[in-house]
């Protein structure tokens, strides 16, 4: 007789009891995994709302704009 080690697991899906091989990956039961199948993959779907707005470069204010760090607290040298 040959024996299997398997965790009790808690399907992440639906909130069922189901078996898994010990040192294995998966977190949904078996019907869960079979209905998530036919969702897009989440890197390949677009998400919801407005493209974000792209920046142009910005200076900041120690760059260039003649700005000079306090160097005492308080802004006294």
């Amino acid at each position: 007789m040959t024996y299997q080690r398997v965790d009790l697991k808690v399907c992440e899906g639906c909130g069922t009891l189901w078996f898994r091989k010990q040192q294995g990956a998966g977190v949904y039961c078996a019907p869960c995994v079979d209905v998530l199948q036919h969702f897009p993959d989440p890197k390949t779907r677009l998400r919801p709302g407005r493209p974000p707005k792209k920046q142009a470069g910005r200076v900041g204010l120690a760059e260039g704009a003649g700005y000079e760090p306090n160097v005492a607290a308080g802004g006294v040298r």
